[in-house]
């Protein structure tokens, strides 16, 4: 009978081991296997990788086929081989790798406590643990990989440290060499991690040094290697707006947002601080204390790289923390025994002792330290409490993922993968598509062609694409365009009402934070002979004519001609090298006798993403503006801002006026570029645009339903270049005319 129930046992702990995996596993995937594409956009960089490693580089623009750590990728081709469908096979092989992370940290956390029941609370932390579910949704497959792989690699380096048999030689040495292979910031992590346990262990802990330096080695000698077989490094360490964007600051905001509740952040807390005094001052346990605060502090650590000039994604660094916090709220079940002995000392009740002989499965030490009893018990009380909160916050995480990238991603799924079939389907082998990020990646990584990217220059980190990002966004926002150091103006005249768009270089990016609207721009004037005022919109001119004034590498200024019959409009702006202002200036004349003109009121409006916190009027008729991205400066001939309204002199036929707007701050490299986008078009040779369809118009208010993309998109689709070929529920696809 004793016997049976052992057994039986047994196969009830093997099935919650397992479960750990598949619970969490089998919950994503009732969310992700439904749609046509996973969420967000890094799958498609993913597929874009895999086609690389078996010979299609042309979606690459030069990058090498194993610039990033092909590990994933390798996966990957093997499953895309079983399946016979690259999607399907996505699919599987994200959740393959967020379900391993569960198995590989119940083994680890069993061979470092000697526990198997500490190994099975780490291991449901694990897989409910919400930040990886995050990783999950945008896409992080090739990191879920690399923090499964790491605790088998810490796996073999505790085992080598008690007992150094060949088998535990070559379980360290393969999986610490796998690591650089699967992801570069995890291995980042993984070497500082063991470098700082090495020195701790030489003041504390001699024992476990040379499995360390055995591991360290490992990975090192791996990667040596891989950077040979890949060839010179076409990583950026310097990405100035990653360096101003993604410099990281603890805050509290960010935390929550990892556990995404604020009380099972706080049960764990406790739960940690308390288990980390417990594991160092247990001798027993110290070599497993020192390990745990070694791979929880480095990654806070490393998130103070930019110190350094390095530019990271801090935030996905600060991540890495996750894994130990886990590990470390379970800790308190390798101490059940001193529970059990304090609860029968200390006289509690019979259910309080029935609970922890319920616990009591085996392994732990016995020490008779009675604070020590008492903060075991009061840690494991948390560290239960945890166990059973974290898999319902991982559940609803899962839900909050999927409603969250539904929500953000304005091309939607099916119409995502209806866009990628198109193009595949319809352009050349060796075409050229413009897109959006989100829309872009899966153009390269499932219909396999070039993209120009309209991407937020913080997370570019590979050569050559930064300046393709500037050459999609100057085809995307502008017809004609002038760039320096300092600014940006980007006119999408005579096609859309955002001429021109200001952009300002500020911490590390070219910010647009105002634009020349032409829709509520309007001159006013009166024929005499009839007594009758008219006041006309830009957008209202019969007429609009873009001419270049000037144009050389010293100083660029671009014209436009607005037509009214009677009255003529002409506005220009002007960018000098070496000069960071602006000038917008502003001419009015009246063409026919008897026409007074009355006044020009000129709408500089805010850009829609920007925030105006204060305004502030200084001296000589400036007013400084604090903005989300830094100070801007505006200055005028006119008595008013926003609206900017110049009025004519008395019985005068004509008006003139000037806007400047200017920041102070270090201006980005290169010279005074000027540019149109029918040059941009050729040069790149890009034969498709895709852009997002509006698909929600106001109600009860009078609206074109004909096609249109965003506002400042719609320039796009009057430019005579440009033809839809292709329209669903979500996305326009353009051709370029011959």
């Amino acid at each position: 009978m004793d016997i049976k129930a052992s057994a039986h046992s047994q196969l009830i702990f093997r099935l919650l081991v397992v479960g750990s995996a598949l619970l969490p596993g089998a919950i994503i995937s009732a969310y992700l296997f439904p749609r046509a594409l996973p969420w967000w956009l890094d799958g498609g960089n993913w597929l874009k990788h895999m086609h690389a490693i078996q010979g299609n580089t042309y979606p690459m623009w030069g990058e090498g086929s194993w610039q990033y750590p092909p590990l994933f990728s390798i996966i990957l081709a093997g499953l895309s081989g079983l399946v016979a469908d690259e999607i399907l096979a996505l699919k599987v092989g994200a959740v393959l790798v967020f379900s391993l992370r569960p198995l590989t940290t119940y083994f680890f956390v069993r061979e470092l406590f000697h526990d198997r029941v500490a190994g099975l609370a780490a291991a449901w932390l694990a897989g409910f643990a919400p930040i990886f579910i995050e990783m999950m949704g945008w896409g992080g497959y090739p990191n879920l990989l690399a923090v499964s792989i790491l605790p088998l690699a810490y796996y073999g380096i505790v085992r080598y440290s008690r007992s150094s048999s060949l088998k535990s030689l070559v379980i360290l040495v393969s999986f610490s060499a796998l690591i650089p292979l699967a992801h570069h910031l995890t291995f980042l992590v993984f070497v500082g991690s063991l470098v700082a346990w090495a020195f701790l262990s030489a003041i504390f802990d001699r024992g476990s040094l040379k499995a360390q330096v055995l591991a360290l080695a490992g990975s090192l000698s791996a990667f040596a290697l891989y950077r040979l077989v890949s060839g010179p490094s076409q990583f950026l360490l310097f990405n100035e707006a990653a360096f101003y964007h993604l410099t990281f600051t603890i805050e509290s905001g960010l935390v929550l947002w990892m556990f995404k509740n604020a009380a099972l952040f706080v049960l764990l807390y406790l739960a940690v601080i308390s288990s980390v005094f417990l594991l160092l001052f247990e001798k027993g346990f110290r070599r497993a204390g020192l390990l745990l605060a070694s791979w929880g502090v480095i990654p806070i650590l490393l998130t103070q790289g930019y110190l350094a000039g390095l530019s990271l994604d801090y935030a996905r660094i600060f991540f890495f923390m996750a894994q130990p916090f886990m590990i470390l709220a379970a800790a308190p079940f390798a101490f059940r025994n001193e529970v059990t002995l304090f609860v029968s000392l200390g006289g509690f009740r019979s259910a309080v002792r029935e609970f922890a002989d319920l616990l009591k499965f085996g392994g732990g030490r016995v020490s008779l330290n009675p604070l020590k009893h008492v903060l075991a018990f009061v840690v494991l009380i948390l560290a239960s409490v945890s166990v059973l909160v974290t898999p319902f916050v991982g559940a609803a995480a899962v839900r909050n993922v999927d409603l969250w990238y539904n929500g953000r991603d304005a091309y939607g799924d099916q119409e995502k993968l209806d866009v990628a079939k198109f193009i595949a389907l319809n352009s050349p082998r060796d075409a050229v598509i413009l897109a959006e990020d989100s829309m872009g990646r899966w153009i390269e990584g499932y219909a396999q062609r070039r993209v120009l990217f309209h991407h937020d220059p913080m997370f570019l980190f590979m050569q050559g694409e930064l300046e393709r990002e500037y050459v999609a966004r100057a085809i995307l926002l502008s017809n004609f365009g002038i760039r320096d150091g300092y600014a940006w103006v980007l006119d999408q005249a005579p096609y859309g009402i955002f001429a021109p768009i200001i952009s300002l270089f500020m911490r590390g990016d070219y910010f647009n934070v105002v634009y020349l609207n032409e829709s509520s721009t309007s001159v006013e004037w009166v024929d005499i002979s009839t007594d009758v005022v008219s006041n006309r919109t830009l957008k209202e001119a019969t007429s609009r004519n873009v001419f270049w004034v000037e144009r050389s590498s010293q100083r660029a200024v671009l014209g436009v001609e607005y037509d009214f019959g009677s009255v003529r409009v002409v506005r220009q702006v002007a960018v000098e090298a070496s000069d960071p202002k602006i000038v917008l200036s502003f001419r009015v004349d009246a063409v026919s006798e008897g026409v007074i003109l009355q006044r020009l009121s000129v709408a500089l409006d805010k850009w829609e993403k920007r925030v105006f916190f204060e305004a502030r009027l200084l001296s000589d008729r400036i007013v400084r503006i604090e903005t989300d991205v830094g100070r801007i400066y505006l200055s005028s001939s006119s008595d008013s801002a926003f609206p900017f309204v110049f009025k004519a002199a008395r019985l005068s036929q004509k008006l003139e006026g000037w806007i400047s707007v200017w920041s102070v701050g270090k201006p980005n490299d290169g010279g005074l570029l000027t540019y149109d986008r029918l040059s941009l078009v050729q040069q790149y040779g890009v034969q498709y645009l895709v852009v997002p369809k509006r698909y929600v118009v106001p109600v009860n208010q009078k609206v074109s339903i004909g096609l249109h993309s965003l506002d400042f998109y719609d320039n796009l689709l009057a430019d005579p270049l440009f033809q839809i070929v292709h329209a669903n529920d979500r996305a326009l696809i353009l051709s370029t005319r011959s």
